[in-house]
């Protein structure tokens, strides 16, 4: 559990652990330099808990990725499970979470939810697209499953230093969050298995932590970022491609003539994006419409856009047309401009 000023949220939490079916074997929590009594709160809950609670906090702050990895490298299990400090698990959760495991030998098993706003009784189903036993190759190179529904091999962490892992693709101020780093490592290392039962509630609030479901940017805010940030966007996505194909050449490497069959064909899928992103940067970086025309028509002859690289071919590439024509000329110095800022590798 990764925790921050979560006073408020995180007795009930806590609690849903204890009613768990089948218990944990302990449960570590890195907190983030709060200020509130999220130290008081856990510290109380491990005085009656029926598993052992470890509380560890940061000498300084690393927000809530890295705090989410710190935690985890700190657990001495087989197996570790993300927990988020505001949402309540469901009874079963870890008994049917195990019992995938058991069942399958999985790296990653993850599960529905229940999403709910904080003041409101409506719940919503919050359901991810895949479902059941699915190979690396049954995953678009960047799906991955939100960390609160997230239960992996510990082994997994072994795979690559967490401090290797690329700039996040969202937040270039900061590395890969862990649960998109965590579904990487996993489509290196087996399967994933994504359970169709509803095993935690997530709330929603104004404070949340990550945001990842906090409303969109408005339409002027929409169009001024397409028009400032198409070179940008393509950058930020090609840096994080080449550093993942670095660290899958590096597995490949380490086992020699050992059977890598699956890892070779990742590795291929990442240098197939790879290509793809070069293809479609080089639109953005030609200054004129006509330019980028002839560079989108060179991008699709290439296949920067067929389906191995593209989640959704033709509304991709229809809408990299239209970014040909209504951003800004001087994209690749406002790239560079931007990635600096952020402190993003160039």
């Amino acid at each position: 559990m990764a925790t921050y000023n979560g006073e408020r949220y995180l007795p009930e939490q806590l609690e849903s652990i204890a009613q768990q079916t089948l218990l944990p074997d302990e449960l570590v929590v890195c907190d983030d330099q709060s200020s509130d009594s999220t130290r008081a709160v856990v510290e109380d809950f491990g005085q009656t808990a029926p598993f052992p609670v470890y509380f560890h906090e940061n000498p300084q702050r690393l927000h809530f990725a890295d705090n989410f990895l710190e935690a985890a490298a700190r657990c001495r299990g087989d197996y570790v499970a993300f927990c988020d400090q505001d949402d309540v698990w469901l009874p079963e959760k870890l008994e049917r979470v195990g019992a995938a495991f058991d069942r399958t030998g999985a790296a990653l098993v993850a599960h529905q939810a229940l999403s709910f706003t904080e003041g409101s009784d409506r719940e919503e189903r919050f359901q991810f697209a895949h479902h059941g036993i699915l190979l690396p190759d049954d995953l678009f190179p960047w799906h991955f499953f939100f960390g609160f529904a997230c239960t992996f091999r510990r082994d997994l962490l072994d795979v690559s230093p967490s401090a290797l892992r690329p700039f996040d693709v969202i937040d270039p101020r900061r590395r890969l969050a862990h649960d998109r780093w965590i579904t990487f490592l996993a489509t290196t290392r087996g399967i994933v298995v994504v359970l169709p039962d509803e095993l935690a509630r997530y709330r929603q609030h104004d404070t949340n932590e990550s945001g990842w479901m906090r409303s969109g940017r408005s339409a002027g805010a929409a169009y001024s970022a397409a028009r400032n940030r198409f070179a940008y966007n393509l950058a930020k996505h090609l840096s994080a491609a080449r550093r993942f194909i670095e660290i899958l050449e590096e597995q490949v490497a380490k086992q020699g003539n050992a059977d890598r069959s699956d890892l070779d064909r990742l590795l291929d899928r990442w240098r197939e994006l790879d290509e793809a992103y070069r293809a479609r940067l080089a639109i953005a970086e030609e200054d004129t419409r006509a330019g980028r025309l002839k560079r989108w028509g060179e991008a699709m002859k290439r296949g920067a856009y067929r389906p191995s690289v593209a989640e959704r071919p033709l509304p991709m590439s229809a809408r990299e047309l239209a970014l040909a024509f209504i951003a800004r000329p001087g994209q690749r110095g406002l790239a560079k401009s931007m990635l600096s800022q952020a402190g993003y590798p160039e």
